[in-house]
């Protein structure tokens, strides 16, 4: 989960290989609204999200989906839109999982650091 910059709401998505839904928590009315996005990242473990500086945009990077193995992919989510878009940047990371990631103050960036990213078998299988 992440907040949602300039907001008082929270984004949470997936947790699972087969679960791939996302949800809005509103800390004004105490309520979490589930979002039907038409396209969404694959269901995932052990990825990283963060808010994007002065947007209300969030990313995810990574995890590993048990099926398909570490996953290298980026997405942003626009909660105005309602939508995930993926990301082809032309350099990225290798695939990961157990990373942090946060928003750089001040910039349009943000930080991926650590994680697994060479034996995915060091990690049980929830």
């Amino acid at each position: 989960m992440t907040t949602i910059f300039g907001t008082e709401e929270i984004l949470l998505f997936g947790g699972t290989d087969n679960n791939q839904d996302t949800w809005i928590y509103d800390f004004r009315s105490n309520m979490w609204t589930e979002k039907f996005p038409n396209t969404r990242p694959l269901g995932r473990q052990y990825y990283a999200m963060t808010a994007i500086y002065d947007t209300d945009n969030v990313m995810i990077f990574g995890g590993i989906n048990w099926g398909l193995g570490r996953q290298n992919d980026t997405w942003i989510y626009d909660p105005a839109a309602n939508s995930w878009s993926i990301f082809y940047p032309p350099i990225k990371p290798r695939g990961r999982v157990g990373h942090s990631m946060a928003p750089i103050y001040g910039t349009d960036k943000v930080l991926i650091f650590g994680g697994i990213n060479n034996k995915i078998f060091l990690l049980p299988k929830l």
